[in-house]
């Protein structure tokens, strides 16, 4: 892989492990939900663009080892 899909990657690892921490997390005893959906909107567009360069990553791959 090369070393943009490798940053991708480990990219994606990183906010899966912050997920998990959220998931785990104790919920506030006042919790701001605009503030909470502001993060999981930011969450699911960075996770997106991230497994969309994984995979343009993985595909630039396969095609060089077709060739």
């Amino acid at each position: 892989m090369d070393s943009h899909g490798e940053a991708s990657l480990q990219s994606l690892m990183e906010w899966a492990a912050r997920l998990e921490n959220l998931a785990e997390a104790d919920e506030p005893d006042q919790a701001d939900y605009a503030q909470f959906h502001r993060g999981l909107d930011q969450l699911e567009n960075t996770t997106e663009a991230l497994i969309v360069d994984v995979e343009l990553t993985l595909r630039r791959l396969r095609d060089r080892a077709k060739a």
